[in-house]
């Protein structure tokens, strides 16, 4: 079998694929390798091992031949699954393996915004760091006993929300497409709209899906909603939140 890597894999992987009989070939291009880069370089290919910046789209495809693209992701956006249907190609990608490590990012984004810590560490670097003062320092927002939004209660909404709700006393709020008893029971949880969610969080951290449906969710008029300093963190896909492109008239 020809399988194609969009950029590198462990080196102990690779030698796996190859030791057992695999023609392996390895791509080195631009970060988030665009699919009509891609696309040439799959000829006589197999099988793809992606990476979730690469987009395999209908022109990847195509590839005579191209039976599997294994997605080194716990998402599968970057890849066009109706293309890929069309032309009966089994799409994977790797579920679980992240979420305890997601979870872990997810606590450490809300305590480096809430303690001011990247600000903070700039000012040490610098050298400016004065005398303390009470009123004049950064003091930082508590995370013990605040309220946390998890929009998507799933595998990692769930690890963030254990860590939130045990480690620092957190009221956890929670919106999804179906109810998640066990979570409301353990972490004592309570499901809401989005709406209400944004309203009444002081931390609000993102851990869904991007699909047509949730692309841009986040935007003004929700952030609108939130409170005045609550802390949004998103460890999920960029496209959740949407970006103003131009400067407000």
């Amino acid at each position: 079998m020809h399988i194609v890597l969009t950029r590198p894999i462990h080196t102990s992987e690779a030698r796996r694929l190859r030791d057992a009989g695999h023609e392996v070939t390895e791509l080195a291009g631009p970060d988030g390798l665009p699919p009509a880069w891609i696309a040439p370089h799959c000829a006589g290919a197999d099988a793809i091992i992606s990476h979730l910046t690469d987009t395999i789209d209908a022109a990847v495809l195509a590839t005579p031949g191209l039976r599997v693209v294994a997605n080194v992701a716990a998402g599968y956006d970057n890849i066009d699954l109706r293309a890929a249907a069309s032309h009966d190609i089994v799409v994977t990608h790797t579920p679980g393996v992240l979420t305890e490590a997601s979870a872990d990012l997810a606590l450490a984004l809300m305590l480096a915004v809430a303690r001011h810590v990247p600000a903070e560490d700039a000012t040490v670097r610098s050298g400016s760091t004065g005398p303390w003062q009470l009123l004049h320092e950064p003091m930082g927002t508590d995370l013990s006993g605040a309220v946390l939004g998890i929009v998507g209660m799933g595998r990692i909404g769930r690890a963030t929300a254990w860590r939130a709700r045990f480690g620092f006393g957190m009221e956890v709020l929670y919106t999804s497409r179906r109810p998640h008893p066990e979570a409301e029971e353990q972490l004592n949880a309570t499901r809401v709209p989005l709406e209400a969610l944004l309203r009444r969080s002081d931390i609000v951290s993102l851990h869904i899906a991007l699909t047509e449906e949730t692309r841009h969710l986040i935007k003004m008029d929700t952030l609108a909603l939130m409170k005045p300093g609550a802390i949004l963190v998103n460890t999920a896909r960029g496209g959740l939140i949407r970006r103003r492109t131009s400067p407000t008239p």
